[in-house]
């Protein structure tokens, strides 16, 4: 992935194709019901009986498991460029800001991604003092945006191969399959749960792209703080939001309260109880309120 490449992409094109997927996915499932009606509810309701109707019934089963198979790879596909497009358009607006903030600082960002600027004090492109400092932040920036893209773009050209392969060989057709993919997609959309040996949670977390990773960290921050086998400085991370997070609902619960003071709240009180394999997570003692606050119900606070 480069700069170029990054920045002049049509992210909506990305949107346009899942559009198109789920619609096939739609009319496909209409498909579906039609024949169940016409065909399988028919069939059953006919009062054949015998061998042959034995036969035949099991058959139209199996085609109806494949048929609910291939509308399930059907949905996945779909699900996989919604989350392409999120990733990308993430890494382009991450790419833009960097440049942005480049120009701002009077940096030249060459196509490769090579930082220069102008260093006479007299001149009026001056960068400034401190503009190695901040060349060295941007070019990580950028950098960081680009591999985030590629990760993007490996995920789901790996994603799309598979759902090719299952189609081209049949094995989209089958149940089995069908519910493996749904575990894997389940898989990522869901926390293990506390008590999780942690290394199932250290390659659950490696497996995540980053926009996965800082989803789950600011939707749940509580979880991914204190779960085992995430590494340490994303637990510290999660933690910080989820201090932010519960600040911010006392300040909102105790604005209306006459006499309250001023919530104070410290992240002095988080202790990093984690090893450096990432077990452990963090403790964290009472939030310090003020003492007219300690009238309004809520379980953070000290009576």
């Amino acid at each position: 992935m480069d700069i170029k490449t990054l920045y002049d992409a049509n992210i909506i094109n990305i949107t346009i194709a899942k559009n198109a997927f789920d619609a096939l996915y739609s009319a496909f499932g209409q498909h579906i019901e039609s024949w169940q009606h016409e065909v399988a509810d028919r069939l059953a309701n006919s009062h054949w009986t015998g061998t042959a109707s034995d036969h035949a019934q099991a058959r139209i089963r199996f085609l109806g498991t494949e048929l609910q198979s291939a509308h399930s790879e059907l949905d996945f596909i779909g699900k996989a460029l919604a989350k392409a497009a999120e990733q990308f358009a993430l890494a382009q607006s991450h790419l833009v800001y960097a440049l942005d903030d480049a120009k701002t600082a009077k940096l030249t960002v060459a196509p490769d991604g090579t930082i220069t600027w102008d260093e006479d004090p007299a001149s009026a492109n001056y960068a400034g003092a401190g503009a190695e400092t901040t060349a060295i932040a941007i070019s990580n920036r950028i950098t960081a945006a680009l591999n985030e893209a590629d990760h993007a773009d490996q995920e789901l050209s790996a994603r799309l191969n598979h759902f090719a392969t299952n189609a081209s060989n049949g094995t989209g057709l089958d149940a089995a399959t069908a519910a493996a993919d749904q575990a894997a997609q389940t898989g990522r959309e869901q926390i293990p749960p506390a008590g999780t040996d942690p290394t199932s949670v250290k390659k659950w977390w490696d497996g995540l792209t980053d926009t996965e990773q800082q989803k789950f960290i600011h939707d749940h921050p509580d979880q991914i703080g204190n779960l085992d086998g995430v590494p340490s400085a994303v637990r510290d991370q999660a933690n910080r939001v989820n201090l932010r997070n519960l600040r911010n609902l006392i300040k909102d619960r105790v604005s209306g309260v006459e006499g309250c003071a001023e919530v104070q709240a410290s992240l002095l009180n988080v202790a990093d109880i984690s090893d450096d394999k990432g077990h452990g997570g963090f403790g964290q003692g009472p939030l310090d309120y003020a003492a007219p606050c300690a009238t309004v119900d809520d379980p953070y606070w000290s009576h």
